[in-house]
């Protein structure tokens, strides 16, 4: 296990279990302009093999519209948990995140990572068409092109 791996798994354990959401700690940010600056800053690239964790987990804002679409996660995402789990030697967390919904940012549509209880969440909360604040945080890259999100929590408000 790599260093990098090693931080990030202690990353991601510690905001499991984290009580209380605090919506200030999350930075506004687009999905397109975030994917941009990574692969910008060189951290990744479009030729990078394999998994690429981000040891900083960034929390996110992002103001997006809910498609409806939900779907089984696919196996390029589900080998992507799997390694992650793997790394921090907790791999019954792969059974939590089974499913991603689709939203759309600027025309454009992204996949998002979901734990059952925050899709039931989501599902009741908004309709399709609805744009919603999602709280959600950055997990990393695969195969430099799959960049990975986990939704934390959402907000209907403010629509």
């Amino acid at each position: 296990m790599s260093f990098r791996h090693a931080v990030t798994a202690l990353v991601f354990l510690a905001s499991l279990r984290c009580s209380g959401f605090d919506s200030t700690a999350f930075q506004p940010a687009s999905l397109a302009a975030w994917q941009r600056s990574l692969l910008q800053s060189g951290q990744f690239s479009q030729s990078t093999p394999g998994y690429m964790f981000d040891s900083q987990f960034p929390k996110l804002l992002t103001t997006v519209e809910f498609t409806g679409h939900v779907r089984a996660l696919s196996k390029e995402k589900t080998e992507f948990l799997l390694a992650f789990t793997r790394t921090v030697g907790k791999t019954e967390l792969l059974a939590a995140y089974r499913s991603e919904f689709e939203v759309r940012e600027a025309g454009k549509s992204y996949w998002i990572l979901v734990q059952k209880a925050k899709l039931d969440a989501l599902s009741k909360s908004v309709k399709p068409g609805v744009r919603f604040k999602l709280y959600h945080r950055f997990a990393g890259v695969a195969q430099g092109r799959v960049f990975f999100y986990l939704m934390t929590d959402l907000s209907v408000s403010g629509r």
